[in-house]
């Protein structure tokens, strides 16, 4: 997991030139949470997952019974991208 988190974040980090980039931790139902939100360049919506390194974190985190999530708005003003594991 640790490995997963520095990759995503790194990303964050690259693809964030300018604004503001948020790494959230959470315990809910027995389940630690993390959260990377980033104003970066996005994900579009027909590439979610096409990305080798977007699969291999998916598989990765799958393997070890975990759930990895990515929402991305790609519209200004609000442009997003969330990660969730």
């Amino acid at each position: 997991m640790r490995q997963v988190l520095i990759n995503l974040l790194r990303n964050t980090v690259k693809f964030t030139e300018i604004g503001v980039i948020t790494f959230k931790v959470g315990y809910q139902t027995e389940r630690t949470q993390f959260q990377v939100e980033d104003r970066g360049i996005g994900i579009a919506p027909d590439a979610k997952g096409t990305g080798l390194k977007l699969a291999i974190r998916c598989q990765l985190v799958q393997l070890m019974s975990g759930v990895f999530k990515v929402k991305s708005t790609l519209r200004l003003p609000k442009k997003s991208q969330t990660c969730s594991i």
